[in-house]
């Protein structure tokens, strides 16, 4: 069987923690051919090189099925592979992918790989293959014997689903959209405060939804929001996944970013965040700037700012965007505001939506946030504070911030705790405290959400 494999990692096979699954099935499983195109790493020469391109697509063409490997990067593909599925839709090359079968190799801290999969199962869904569910491990988990028995296993049952034709049913349907031209209506001007900071960022082209969208919400908030269209920044390349920025907290690249994160991000109170969406997620620019962001580490440096966004595009009919992107700013610990989009059937349907967005950040930069986290948040902080501390001498710089913050919440480091768990232990060991407990474990359960009812006052 006849398999090319879309490397995704930006160090190219060798280095690559996901392409050691696809020697090792070369290995234990033999008797196949593996064709291996470095999509990521070429992502330059893909773009200019028509001849290499069209190579490409050949080879998908005439193989039985297509396997993406790559890393989970900022809760989805590198923006080097991000680039190289934008290429095959502007380019209308869909037809090399139908009809193939497909599955994804992820490697990660196994934090929103799922998200990761979720993408590359519904691109592949939109390039017409037949997408069977991926296989996802730790990054080193391929020492471990389990894990070498269950990509062995997962990818003989990918190679028998391929070799009797198996129907596979779709997870997704397929992305309908015909945007209705949005124009940002007059409105009064008024005078700006400027005593509070709002940043806004976005990736919109002249003349598109996106701009008219942004100017709409400069008019309708009562702060001087400040605007950067991301395309402008001199942001040399892509993340390269060196890791060099975890030792010192400082990328490799010699460019606009950090500066433009140390005078404009850090500073500001809100960020609005603007993109158009494509091919179920915001631009490859977007994403280049999203993950060129990780020279901060698993910091989660804006923590108290608000975030908002708009979105030009079928939002609503990709949740797992949404999920993807506001949990990366839930677990930076910012107010995630809401989201206003351009999929309104009026202009002053939309204008109300973006109008609201407004007033909500202003709302809360006057009289303060809503502080919470939900399962998304607080699961992605337990995950990474013990990998960071696991891995402390390698992740410098996010262990400095982590000890320096607080953030090694062990639970068994907590003398509170440790002593209310000592004193259950020695409630349950009577018979008379054990029934007491279980009779009113309700009671004490609610018992100091109660006091502080009883403390409120207006």
């Amino acid at each position: 069987m006849k398999f090319v494999v879309l490397n995704g990692s930006p160090k190219g096979n060798e280095l690559s923690a996901t392409m050691q699954f696809i020697y090792y099935l070369q290995k234990v499983v033999p008797g196949h051919d593996f064709e291996i195109f470095t999509v990521s790493k070429d992502i330059k020469r893909i773009e200019n090189d028509h001849a290499y391109f069209n190579q490409i697509l050949r080879s998908i063409r005439k193989c039985d099925a297509v396997l993406w490997s790559m890393p989970v990067f900022i809760l989805l593909v590198p923006s080097q592979q991000k680039r190289f599925i934008e290429l095959v839709f502007e380019k209308n090359k869909q037809k090399s992918f139908a009809g193939k079968y497909s599955t994804a190799f992820f490697t990660s801290a196994m934090v929103f790989d799922h998200t990761a999969h979720n993408y590359i199962h519904g691109i592949s869904e939109d390039l017409g293959m037949k997408f069977i569910k991926g296989f996802s491990a730790l990054t080193q988990a391929l020492e471990k014997k389990e894990c070498q028995d269950s990509v062995k296993n997962f990818f003989l049952h990918f190679i028998a689903s391929v070799e009797n034709r198996e129907q596979i049913p779709k997870a997704y349907f397929p992305i309908s959209w015909k945007p209705v031209p949005y124009k940002a209506p007059a409105m009064k001007k008024q005078k700006k405060k400027r005593d509070k900071k709002i940043l806004l960022l976005t990736d919109h082209e002249p003349g598109s939804n996106l701009e008219q969208m942004v100017k709409t919400y400069q008019a309708s908030s009562r702060y001087a929001a400040e605007v950067q269209n991301i395309r402008d920044l001199n942001i040399k390349g892509p993340c390269l996944d060196c890791l060099k920025c975890a030792f010192t907290g400082v990328c490799v690249y010699v460019d606009e970013m950090r500066a433009f994160y140390d005078e404009k991000i850090l500073p500001a109170d809100a960020i609005v965040f603007a993109g158009t969406l494509v091919d179920r997620y915001l631009s490859s620019t977007w994403k280049k700037f999203l993950d060129r962001s990780f020279f901060n580490g698993h910091r989660p440096i804006l923590n108290g700012k608000y975030a908002a966004m708009l979105f030009s595009g079928p939002l609503r009919q990709i949740p797992n965007f949404l999920q993807a992107f506001e949990s990366q700013f839930s677990y930076a610990q910012m107010e995630v505001v809401g989201s206003a989009t351009d999929e309104e059937k009026t202009n002053t349907t939309t204008t109300g939506s973006i109008k609201h967005i407004a007033a909500s950040i202003d709302r809360r930069l006057e009289i303060g946030g809503v502080r919470q986290q939900n399962f998304l948040a607080r699961g992605t902080h337990l995950v990474l504070r013990d990998t960071i501390f696991r891995a402390s001498p390698i992740l410098n710089e996010d262990h400095r911030y982590f000890k320096k913050e607080g953030l090694y919440d062990f639970p068994q480091n907590w003398n509170r705790d440790k002593a209310m768990k000592m004193m259950l232990q020695a409630f349950m060991l009577f018979p008379f405290t054990r029934e007491m407990i279980k009779r009113d474990i309700l009671k004490f359960m609610v018992m100091p959400a109660q006091k502080a009812v009883e403390k409120a006052r207006p």
